[in-house]
């Protein structure tokens, strides 16, 4: 029977289909009903299966956690120099600036 010519049937007629004990139903169909009914209610109540604002806040407070341990517990890493005589640094020290002056007034 389509779905058309059940919505054209009158009440009493339903009601007669509904009582007859000739036609089979199958013993999950009540189940499989009340799934349906309790995800309608589910839905309806605004109580599914989203994600509350609050825990989406949470992601991005554990990774900031995790980065700023990250950060506070690291092991500093020394500083190597590179130059025994202080003139020697003085003076490659001045060779970058100047460098790097240059590469500036080149963008002008």
């Amino acid at each position: 029977m389509k779905t058309e010519d059940i919505e054209k049937l009158s009440l009493e007629e339903l009601r007669s289909m509904a009582n007859d004990r000739s036609v089979v139903v199958p013993e999950t169909l009540s189940e499989g009903i009340k799934d349906i009914a309790c995800a309608v209610s589910l839905m309806e109540n605004g109580k599914g299966t989203h994600v509350s604002p609050w825990l989406w806040g949470l992601i991005p407070a554990a990774a900031a956690a995790v980065i700023a341990c990250v950060i506070l517990f690291r092991q500093p890493q020394r500083v190597k120099d590179t130059f025994s005589d202080p003139t020697l640094a003085y003076i490659e020290t001045m060779r970058a600036f100047s460098l790097f002056n240059d590469a500036v007034q080149d963008l002008k």
